[in-house]
């Protein structure tokens, strides 16, 4: 160890999320308790303190820094402040249209970030509107730059490309499930996008066009990693799956796990170690896209990483791939200002849908995905529907229900624990002669207690 700095203050964790957020930039770190309204900086080399501030507003998304200054959003204030990253000073503040839904990212002289409005904005870093554009449904990660063009996943399953300097629309493409992992892209014009129902899209960057799929089979939360042209992602049952860029049908997966030491230990198993391409096969889509699982074979990536060397990064990469989870969750929150909300009840362990639209909303309770923050799923106790001029009236837990103009379906969850707790709700619903959208949101709920705003 080569030193220690004790974080002022004393703050409250649970046994996932990280306590502080860290992020870094020319030898300095700068470290953010969660949701508190404290920031510091200090020296990566020495741990030497260089400032610490209230910045007036909570912060729960992990701060930006471009050109000397840090872009940080509030969870309850509508606005983003650039902070001068030498001194700690506030050097301007925009006011958006509601709280921050994830990280910014950073690219040239501009910051991206979107809200919880389903609004996409690009700051400069002397705190200048360049341009904002809806998106239609909320943004709740980070987007990815590359190619002068700005990628966006939705929680309406929609990845989004604009270009980063106008903001135009360049495509969309329907992925079907709520995408709250964010994308990366790869040098050679591959955008890699992870999915809420477990599928692994590669898409080309320019048109938005289906390379390949692959199927995970569980939520993808955390940000999917590229190293060396290999792709690594964990899914949110700590399953590592990794990819190469050579065609192959080798098969290696690596399972994260913890011994009674709570240290991190990982297992791998190897299946079918041939390197031979596999023979090209059609599909009944229209589209040129190929599809790929485990235990088949197929004529485009993905294809997994078999040297000794590889395998080496990916153990590294694993011990740091808790930190990064908890990254991608702490990103991931919102409060839907669409015209269908999720919402927890204060102090209770139930959960509120919400429809604010013109139209009957059609839920299937037992398609609702409600998740703890170990990835296992939470039962739905009891549900029942309400309406401003109808009392409760209890329904079945596995029936389709309507949601009339106004109503609400509240849910009550069966948690194994009386203290708080995070858990994530995907929820898909359908208007009349409309297709299936998702929405999704993470409450903290704390039965009995008081819920942070």
């Amino acid at each position: 160890m080569t030193y220690e700095q004790k974080i002022p203050g004393n703050y409250s964790t649970s046994s996932l999320y990280a306590q502080v957020m860290i992020t870094y930039s020319s030898g300095i770190a700068f470290a953010v308790p969660f949701n508190t309204h404290v920031m510091g900086a200090f020296l990566a080399s020495t741990g030497a303190s260089l400032w610490w501030d209230n910045l007036g507003g909570l912060i729960d998304t992990i701060p930006t820094v471009g050109e000397g200054v840090l872009a940080v959003g509030f969870s309850d204030v509508k606005n983003v402040s650039g902070i001068n990253a030498q001194t700690g000073n506030k050097e301007w503040s925009y006011s958006t249209d509601a709280q921050l839904s994830g990280t910014p990212a950073f690219a040239g002289d501009a910051f991206y970030f979107g809200t919880l409005n389903g609004t996409l904005y690009a700051l400069s870093t002397s705190g200048k509107l360049l341009w904002k554009t809806p998106i239609g449904a909320v943004a709740e990660t980070t987007p990815a730059l590359a190619s002068g063009m700005v990628f966006v996943g939705a929680d309406d399953g929609y990845l989004h490309a604009f270009n980063a300097s106008t903001g135009n629309g360049m495509w969309e493409s329907n992925l079907d499930s709520p995408l709250i992992s964010p994308p990366v892209v790869s040098e050679d014009g591959i955008v890699y996008e992870a999915t809420s129902d477990g599928p692994l899209y590669a898409l080309n960057e320019t048109d938005g066009s289906r390379l390949w799929s692959y199927s995970l089979q569980t939520a993808v939360i955390a940000s999917p990693v590229l190293d060396n042209g290999d792709l690594f992602v964990v899914d949110q049952t700590g399953v590592i799956h990794a990819f190469g860029a050579q065609p192959s049908v080798t098969t290696q997966t690596s399972t994260l796990s913890s011994s009674s030491t709570s240290s991190t230990s990982v297992s791998s198993v190897a299946t079918n170690t041939s390197q031979t391409p596999a023979t090209t096969t059609s599909t009944t889509t229209t589209s040129s896209e190929s599809t790929a699982s485990e235990t088949t074979t197929y004529t485009t990536p993905p294809s997994l990483p078999t040297s000794a060397n590889q395998l080496e990064a990916l153990v590294e990469w694993a011990i740091g791939i808790v930190i990064t989870l908890a990254v991608g969750v702490l990103g991931v929150r919102g409060w839907e200002r669409s015209r269908f909300e999720i919402f927890d009840i204060e102090g209770t362990t139930r959960v509120v849908l919400r429809n604010r639209s013109t139209n009957v909303a059609t839920v299937n309770i037992g398609d609702i995905k409600i998740t703890d923050e170990t990835g296992r799923p939470v039962r739905i106790e009891s549900a029942a529907l309400t309406y401003e001029t109808v009392k409760r009236q209890q329904v079945e837990t596995t029936s389709v229900q309507e949601i009339q103009e106004k109503g609400e379906l509240e849910l009550t969850l069966s948690l194994n624990s009386s203290t708080r707790q995070r858990v994530m709700v995907a929820v898909p619903y359908k208007h009349p002669e409309k297709k299936v959208q998702w929405r999704t949101r993470t409450l903290t709920i704390e039965p009995g207690g008081n819920q942070p705003g």
